[in-house]
């Protein structure tokens, strides 16, 4: 997200590490993408925990044995 689209009054700001940052920002510093972040606290993990854990990676099953 271009710098210029974080100071909206819709953005999410969120506080860890003792920091006040907006969700973007948040994502980007831990090289996540932001609905990423978003769908980990929508689902009720805490702040300090979404951001610290790695991304998943999902690999394709094939489907022969």
């Amino acid at each position: 997200m271009p710098m210029s689209n974080r100071n909206k009054r819709n953005n999410v700001i969120l506080t860890a590490f003792g920091e006040t940052k907006c969700e973007s920002e948040w994502a980007d510093e831990f090289g996540m993408g932001r609905t990423t972040l978003r769908a980990r606290l929508k689902t009720g993990m805490d702040l300090h925990i979404a951001l610290c854990l790695p991304k998943q990676k999902y690999e394709r099953k094939s489907p022969c044995p």
